[in-house]
């Protein structure tokens, strides 16, 4: 930055509005090119918005929102995973993860409709959310902010101020990572794998807690199956007897209907009784009632196994049912949440208090500003520090701070919130 740009700033820091800081702020970002590195487009992430062209089909072309797990839905009712990807790959993972219907192998293009805005919070004028623009960085970012802060420190009710707002926002992040960790479950769980903690969880944290619940839950419903596969065991054994019955019988009935005839044909030329025949006739009808017994309690078992059968497709449907529904209640506030963090702030600085708790600096204290950013990575969402010309991802969380440089330097808020899935 040159000299007169500089000049500009600190002039902005102490004497004008926020608005006119707002104004200085944008003369310097134009009157100093910045050197970013995000000339890129960045990849996609959730919360964005594209737009779907397919060149086949362009009445079911539109928009859609990368949903939370990462996941584009399309009209076939199939999910493609794009977080994480360029433009250029997130049309062809879309091409070769399209593989039903009417879509299979489409010939599409993705672009860009909305991205995720860029939120600053802390000691900024007007902090809120703000649109992503190409090539952002952070100074840019707190100009559409209005500039930095008024640094009007508030007196002795400050450092309950702060302790307020730090147990809230170590509530909200111990919130935030229990339903992270929810998520992770119920996406494990439906999908029908064995959700684990990663390595070097904490054993009283929530990963394993939920761990542990997965384990009981899968115990749970392994056992209401076991209980009806039990039912089922003796039904088969019963099914296999009566078919080897049925089949015996269907010999003995063939082997005396055949005899019968034999005995007809000798009674005819009169070279036997007409008591064989009846004899022969009564044990072969015997026989046959035997048999229409055996058949009607062959299809009465397997009316049994198939009732039992519907009984585990009933039991496998209400799991995943439920399974689908907490998944979405806890996506539903994960988002709530998120939104909660993103104006959560522990703004401005602690300053002097004396004897009688009255708030005390002295003259025009000197004041610097910490930027932080806050960004959702593969491993979690991490916190770095920044400076005025670090370039700005969609969604990132601006956070400013005002330190005074006289001795009093505000505390620090250490809490981590982890990654969405």
């Amino acid at each position: 930055m040159t000299y007169f740009a500089t000049q500009i700033m600190e002039a902005a820091k102490h004497l004008l509005t926020p608005l006119a800081r707002g104004i200085a702020l944008s003369a310097v970002i134009a009157a100093a090119p910045i050197q970013a590195s995000a000339a890129e487009t960045p990849p996609l992430m959730p919360g964005d918005v594209v737009k779907v062209n397919y060149l086949e089909y362009p009445e079911l072309s539109g928009e859609a929102m990368v949903e939370g797990d990462g996941n584009l839905a399309f009209p076939s009712g199939e999910r493609v995973l794009v977080v994480g990807l360029s433009l250029v790959e997130a049309e062809q993972r879309v091409r070769e993860g399209l593989t039903e219907g009417s879509l299979r192998n489409p010939t599409l293009t993705i672009t860009i409709s909305k991205r995720v805005p860029v939120a600053v919070i802390g000691d900024v004028s007007t902090p809120g959310e703000y649109e992503y623009t190409s090539g952002m960085v952070a100074l840019r970012a707190i100009a559409s902010a209005g500039g930095y802060g008024t640094h009007s420190f508030t007196g002795v009710s400050r450092s309950d101020q702060l302790a307020r707002e730090y147990a809230d926002a170590a509530e909200l992040v111990a919130r935030l990572n229990a339903v992270r960790a929810q998520v992770a479950r119920l996406t494990a769980e439906q999908r029908g794998e064995v959700f684990e903690a990663p390595a070097g969880a904490s054993e009283t944290g929530f990963a394993v807690a939920e761990a542990e619940l997965a384990r009981l839950r899968r115990i749970e419903y392994e056992s209401e199956r076991s209980l009806v596969i039990s039912q089922i065991a003796p039904i088969e054994e019963r099914i296999d007897l009566l078919r080897q019955t049925i089949d015996t019988q269907n010999e003995q009935y063939r082997v005396f209907s055949k005899r019968v005839s034999e005995i007809e044909e000798l009674a005819r030329k009169k070279l036997t009784t007409s008591k064989t025949l009846v004899d022969l006739q009564l044990t072969r009808s015997r026989i046959n009632t035997d048999l229409l017994n055996s058949k009607a309690a062959l299809a009465g078992a397997l009316q049994d196994r198939s009732k039992l059968e519907k009984e585990l497709d009933r039991l496998h449907t209400q799991h995943i049912r439920k399974i689908s529904e907490q998944r979405r209640d806890a996506l539903e506030e994960l988002s709530v949440l998120y939104q909660r963090f993103r104006f959560t702030s522990v703004s401005v600085g602690d300053v002097g208090v004396d004897a009688d708790g009255q708030a005390t600096f002295a003259g025009a204290p000197t004041v610097s500003h910490s930027i932080t950013i806050m960004r959702n990575g593969p491993d979690g969402v991490e916190e770095f520090a920044a400076g005025e010309k670090t370039p700005v991802m969609p969604g990132d969380i601006v956070r400013v701070r005002s330190v005074l440089l006289d001795g009093m330097v505000e505390s620090s808020f250490t809490g981590g919130v982890g990654s969405t899935e």
